[in-house]
């Protein structure tokens, strides 16, 4: 466990505190039960004060907790990973988590059970669709923020994570902590704006200094994740929504407000019923222009994730027309984002691509034309002609009410 300030622990009923660079959090257990009749699930309750408030802590850059949780029954010690075997929430508050998969014939009428919170360097924002729960995990065994292939994020190349579940990087805010990005993270380029259609978007290089943390997830949203937020059935599981969503509009959040929201849940669009489930205002969004080249480069200065010089043989395996499901990306993100390059765009928040991305008042804001209802789309998308390598640079973008698009999920406060 990679923990930075604090380990608190807590057993039946007693709460565990600590101090460090917030507020002093605490957890205590309330009650274990055992399913019956017995399933070998046991339903652990929990109580968190202080925890982790997701917009606070991406303003301020830390604050990520992890909860483990202990079994001790007879002479035999369970580990229980409130992110890997539970999604174990640790905001404030009372929460029930199953551990699903208790040893058989075991009664819990002789556990002990316990549990430690870590102050962590969150890499990652794990979401259950299923109940709106999430947790933080960080880096595993011995990878690096920027490994390709990495265990951190091959163990989420998975179905699990295509279907039930949500899973999301983060990119920390720019700091003097944050010493490989602290002049900012680059967009653009200067030596090349476009050709075709797309030389009407200037791409000046800039720097972009971000006062918060952001979360992006590691894969395109696909049509079962979808089915899942907005209620409807799909034959399709992995591969991702491309093609069929005619307008933005049917997935933005344009609620500004918790009530909204709540009055709204079951009946808004994705990004709208996603707030409302999981339960953290309206940080969940598409993202602007800005804020997906800063995603999608990994850190990058280059044309091209892999470099400066153009290879047909590096672009993703997949193509919009009939796209494969999402983790099949060749492309080797420093941040193991999958499929950022290829035949498919990603739509934005803007409802306009700017003249020049280097306009924008900050990353976070985004474009509203009200001469256009073309929706702004961003990303590598390679097509065969003469401008066929300039879509496929990392500061692609273009303006569109059609094209093969597909989404992701972000994680912005604002």
């Amino acid at each position: 466990m990679n923990k930075r300030t604090h380990a608190l622990t807590a057993l039946f009923g007693v709460a565990a505190m600590a101090g460090g660079a917030f507020a002093s959090p605490s957890i205590t257990i309330d009650k274990v039960a055992q399913r019956w009749p017995w399933n070998n699930n046991v339903d652990i309750t929990y109580t968190i004060a202080d925890g982790t408030d997701l917009a606070t802590a991406t303003r301020a850059g830390e604050g990520y907790l992890k909860v483990v949780f202990t079994a001790k029954i007879g002479n035999d010690t369970y580990t229980i990973d409130g992110a890997s075997d539970v999604i174990a929430n640790v905001d404030s508050g009372t929460h029930t988590v199953t551990w699903t998969n208790a040893p058989a014939g075991v009664k819990m009428t002789n556990c002990g059970m316990s549990a430690t919170l870590y102050d962590i360097d969150a890499y990652y924002m794990l979401i259950d669709l299923n109940t709106g729960k999430y947790a933080f995990d960080t880096l595993q065994g011995n990878d690096t923020a920027t490994a390709w292939p990495s265990a951190a994020a091959e163990r989420f190349n998975t179905d699990r994570y295509k279907t039930d579940m949500l899973v999301l990087r983060r990119v920390p805010r720019t700091s003097k902590a944050n010493t490989a990005y602290s002049s900012g993270y680059r967009t653009g380029c200067d030596t090349h704006y476009g050709a075709g259609s797309d030389a009407t978007y200037k791409n000046s290089a800039t720097n972009w200094v971000t006062d918060r943390d952001f979360f992006v997830g590691i894969f395109a949203v696909t049509w079962s994740q979808y089915s899942k937020v907005v209620g409807i059935e799909s034959s399709s599981t992995t591969k991702p929504v491309n093609g069929s969503l005619s307008s933005w509009t049917i997935l933005r959040n344009s609620k500004t407000s918790d009530t909204e929201l709540s009055a709204d849940a079951a009946s808004g669009s994705f990004f709208e019923r996603l707030n409302a489930l999981v339960g953290v205002s309206t940080g969940f969004d598409l993202p602007t222009e800005v804020v997906a080249e800063i995603a999608r480069r990994g850190g990058k200065t280059t044309h091209f994730i892999w470099g400066d010089t153009f290879s047909i043989n590096n672009l993703s395996p997949r193509w919009a027309s009939n796209p494969g499901d999402v983790g099949c990306s060749a492309n080797k993100h420093p941040w193991g984002l999958y499929t950022t390059t290829g035949n498919g765009i990603e739509w934005c928040l803007d409802g306009e691509a700017r003249a020049d991305k280097a306009d924008a008042p900050d990353p976070w804001t985004p474009y509203v034309s009200e001469s256009s209802s073309r929706m702004a789309t961003s990303g590598p998308r390679w097509s065969a002609g003469s401008d066929g390598e300039t879509g496929a640079r990392l500061s692609h973008r273009q303006a569109t009410t059609s094209l093969e698009t597909e989404f992701r999920v972000y994680y912005v406060a604002r």
